[in-house]
């Protein structure tokens, strides 16, 4: 589930199962992990190694997460290296608590794969980062029909609008991988139901994001389904926009 081309992520936590975890899930997407248990081994390790960013518990032994943090911007070395609070309270008052400290993010326990993988999309060097998604354009999905298929647009629009839209909008939120898997695989079902390529392409795309945890693309894959929608209404007689 490769999502990062390379950088080096300092993780700081006490529990050894927090630590393996996020070990776990960054090594399998092309990030180097370094640990430290304390707040004074993240500091000494941070201003050593430089990582690229810093996961940080605010609850550590010797030195605690927010002592952590004012040592590290108040040293040249460190001072510039982003600092995400690992903490199991969120409370709003304490995410303002967070943001007021100088944290550049915060991610609540039990800890969460795809808003991990958002907060570190801001620093980290991403797969494919300099190209675009390769999605089918919505235009092209449409054009996909010939004259004598365009007969069958309407069904086909009533079906993408009545089932898939109430689906695809609670997707966009959950980011759940096999809620989208399954939604891709219907839409696969239906691309082939009404011979359109381009939904088959935009399907196959779109699984192929979740089975890789591609946040990144799968995000901007989720929003193109919007795009398909409108284009396919454009060419489709009478359609009226939902």
């Amino acid at each position: 589930m490769a999502t990062f081309a390379g950088g080096t992520v300092l993780v700081a936590d006490d529990v050894a199962f927090n630590r393996s975890l996020l070990r776990e899930w960054l090594s399998q997407s092309g990030v180097a992990v370094i640990e430290a248990e304390d707040g004074e081994e993240a500091l000494r390790l941070t201003e050593a190694k430089r990582p690229d960013a810093l996961l940080l518990d605010i609850r550590l032994p010797k030195m605690d997460g927010w002592e952590t943090l004012r040592r590290l911007r108040s040293r040249p070395a460190a001072q510039a290296i982003p600092v995400i609070a690992l903490t199991a309270s969120a409370t709003t008052e304490d995410a303002e608590k967070i943001a007021a400290a100088g944290f550049d993010g915060h991610l609540t326990k039990p800890l969460d794969i795809h808003a991990l993988f958002r907060q570190l999309a801001r620093y980290l060097p991403t797969r494919d980062q300099a190209s675009e998604t390769t999605l089918p354009p919505a235009e092209k999905t449409a054009r996909d029909y010939l004259p004598e298929q365009r007969e069958k647009l309407p069904d086909l629009l009533q079906v993408l609008q009545a089932e898939l839209q109430p689906i695809w909008e609670t997707l966009r939120g959950a980011m759940d991988m096999d809620e989208i898997e399954a939604f891709a695989e219907r839409v696969q079902v239906i691309g082939i139901t009404y011979q359109s390529a381009g939904l088959q392409r935009y399907a196959s795309q779109l699984r192929a994001y979740a089975e890789q945890f591609d946040i990144l693309h799968l995000e901007t894959a989720l929003r193109a389904y919007a795009d398909i929608l409108a284009e396919l209404n454009n060419v489709t007689p009478g359609a009226i926009e939902s």
